[in-house]
């Protein structure tokens, strides 16, 4: 990023790293599933357990981990996550029993759910204006470029064997040493009464522009894990007898164009308003989940990935954008985790919504109920969402 100082280009490049750490924990392994389901022994309508259990927690316990950012300070809370989340994720290498490796990604999902929830509270923290767009903007991007090479690293791990992937979560626990000696970052000054503290929490939070948002990221999040991250790497196996490794090549097409657009988001939302941005990210979630089902080579799927990775790099940074403008620094922690129980629980149910259709009536329907839902918010965002304004605060 230009025009930043050394020491706000240091913090934003740990806040990456953190950025990085959160999307490990889903993308790694998502297109081993296919020969996880063979080799655990499991039907394939309830491989998607692994995301369930890794994003319960941060569903049920982000309030608490945002009031405790608030309270006791981000880096306190972030540096014994980064180290949670790095052992209990390697343990999975060691484990063979699929109940085990349930249990030990419920734990991994519990700090995941504090990285995902107090980087985006520090880029609020430490950027404003201009700058904390383009923070957004290119955390975003980044994150999209991690998924697109995470998918690839992870089915390149499983050609050795399927378990490999668990040992990239062992980065976290260099992210947490760094975190302690490098990171500066503005703090709460001051342990606001719970009284107060809870009221203004609950004042900021109930407004018709914060619901409309958790609403949309909650919306997103369902799609991205219920339809693309769980039930996409089997059809592509089933349809075009993929590998691993092709796999996750494949769906590395789809996180490239998130982090195009993603990263570009502060110019193109400048010339377009951020109402018709959402409508389209939507729309084009619209296209592609109508689609897949009718692909037939390829390069059919190539350009639906494409279309859909369009739609999630405009959607999620257009809407964190806004939710850290709106939320003020004393309890920013706790409003941001209030997201983020929003896009835990769309990660959590999505994944076993798309396991209940795809037992019901086939693959082919997770995705066309996709497209319905997507139908859906389009209508919603043209008939309720406001004219949100660019971010300047």
């Amino acid at each position: 990023m230009d025009r930043l100082d050394l020491r706000q280009k240091r913090n934003f490049y740990i806040i990456l790293s953190v950025t990085l750490l959160s999307v490990v924990g889903v993308t790694t392994i998502t297109p081993v599933f296919p020969e996880m389901s063979k080799e655990l022994n499991v039907s394939r309508d309830k491989i998607g357990l692994l995301i369930t259990v890794f994003t319960l927690p941060g569903a049920v316990l982000a309030p608490i981990i945002g009031v405790a950012a608030d309270r006791w300070g981000r880096k306190k809370v972030l540096i014994p996550a980064l180290i949670l989340f790095g052992i209990s994720g390697t343990l999975c290498f060691f484990a063979r029993e699929f109940e085990v490796i349930l249990g030990l990604r419920f734990f991994q999902g519990l700090g995941a759910a504090c990285l995902g929830i107090i980087n985006t509270t520090l880029i609020g923290d430490i950027f404003s204006g201009n700058q904390k767009a383009k923070a957004m903007g290119y955390n975003s991007g980044a994150l999209s470029v991690a998924a697109a090479l995470f998918p690839a690293i992870g089915g390149l791990l499983a050609t050795i064997n399927w378990y490999y992937p668990f040992l990239i979560p062992a980065l976290a626990l260099g992210v947490a040493v760094i975190v302690y000696f490098y990171l500066d970052n503005p703090e709460p000054e001051e342990k606001p009464q719970l009284k107060n503290y809870f009221q203004n929490i609950i004042k900021s939070i109930f407004t018709k522009e914060a619901i409309t948002l958790f609403l949309l990221c909650f919306t997103t999040f369902i799609l991205l894990f219920g339809v693309i991250m769980t039930y996409l790497p089997i059809f592509l196996k089933d349809q075009f007898n993929l590998t691993s490794s092709e796999i996750g090549f494949l769906l590395s097409f789809l996180a490239i164009s998130t982090g195009i657009v993603a990263s570009q988001l502060d110019r193109i939302s400048k010339m377009l308003p951020m109402k018709f941005l959402i409508i389209f990210g939507f729309f084009s979630y619209l296209v592609g989940f109508l689609a897949i089902p009718y692909a037939e080579n390829i390069y059919s799927m190539l350009i639906l990935l494409l279309i859909i990775g369009i739609g999630q790099g405009i959607n999620v940074p257009t809407i964190f954008n806004i939710l850290t403008s709106i939320a003020p620094l004393d309890h920013r922690g706790a409003f941001m985790s209030v997201n983020s129980m929003t896009i835990r629980a769309g990660q959590t149910v999505g994944p076993l919504i798309g396991g209940v259709l795809f037992s019901l009536w086939g693959i082919s329907w997770v995705f066309w109920a996709g497209a319905i839902v997507a139908s859906f918010f389009i209508l919603v965002a043209m008939l309720f969402i406001p004219s949100f304004a660019h971010s300047k605060t």
